[in-house]
């Protein structure tokens, strides 16, 4: 029977077991139930999935503050799993921290700019951050705010897009193997304002940055695997493609893109953890400094 510890959350489920000669299991997976949130970005899905899959061995503190909550679904998913209900959720969109409140994971879901938080110093054993500091221009003044509102030795744990994230794109690679630089240059601001990310950077950066705000870099992953960045975004340009149909025909092609993704999104390759360096993803865990 296979190890269950050895298997990806993402892949757990029934199936996969039942395939290997192992014992049926009925839960859904991170995959599934990302896909039922979003089931008409299937690449929103996959992307998530993955980062939850990541994430899952972390161990998260309370009081805990998930800083850029959106509409709080991700949270939803991860922290559920883990049994753990944030004592606060705060977004700047106020559409959304609505839908993160009507969920009732948090105890409170506020609207709050990140560079300028409504909470007092220390009042947090952890902060939680999900594919945020990339969309903020000034990420170091997100970094310090967040390292006021911990205590002291408290963990800032959060996800970005990695210094390989563009690299790895298929187009983006051929376009500089054929010399074409300016090509190659110009795609990239193509998805970063498709994207709205502003920066990526490398783990020895972000420790620069942490320190500069007082808090010190604990450990670093990279997740999402060339193949997965490969599949992510091909159904994210079908995702776009299918944006320009005609209202009857962009339905049932999400639905049917949907159903396509829950086939090929299961590949065991997908879902091998990244070794060294490679991930377009990266999980970083920080510590607060304690004087």
């Amino acid at each position: 029977m296979p190890d269950k510890k050895a298997v990806p959350a993402g892949l757990y489920d029934k199936e996969y077991f039942h395939l290997r000669g192992g014992e049926k299991r009925s839960e859904m997976t991170f995959l599934d139930q990302f896909l039922e949130l979003y089931p008409g970005n299937p690449s929103q899905a996959f992307w998530r999935a993955i980062e939850a899959e990541a994430l899952l061995s972390e161990k998260f503190a309370s009081p805990l503050l998930d800083l850029g909550c959106g509409d709080g679904c991700f949270a939803s998913v991860l922290f559920g799993r883990l049994g753990i209900k944030p004592a606060a959720g705060c977004d700047l969109s106020a559409v959304k921290v609505e839908k993160a409140g009507a969920l009732g994971l948090y105890c409170e879901a506020v609207t709050a700019d990140i560079l300028k938080l409504p909470y007092k110093d220390g009042s947090f054993a952890a902060v939680f951050s999900n594919c945020v500091l990339e969309h903020i221009p000034d990420d170091v003044a997100a970094l310090k705010e967040a390292a006021r509102v911990l205590g002291p030795g408290g963990t800032f744990i959060f996800t970005v897009p990695s210094e390989n994230f563009i690299a790895s794109l298929p187009a983006y690679g051929k376009l500089r193997q054929k010399g074409l630089e300016d090509e190659a240059r110009a795609y990239a601001a193509r998805i970063d304002k498709r994207l709205e990310h502003h920066h990526y950077r490398s783990p020895g950066e972000w420790k620069d940055l942490l320190h500069r705000a007082g808090l010190n870099l604990g450990k670093t992953v990279y997740y999402l695997n060339a193949d997965a960045e490969r599949l992510w975004i091909r159904f994210l340009e079908a995702e776009e493609w299918a944006g320009g149909l005609p209202w009857p025909l962009d339905g049932p092609f999400r639905l049917a893109l949907k159903a396509w993704a829950g086939i090929v999104m299961r590949a065991p390759r997908l879902w091998k953890a990244v070794e060294g360096g490679g991930g377009g993803g990266l999980m970083i865990v920080a510590v607060k400094e304690v004087k």
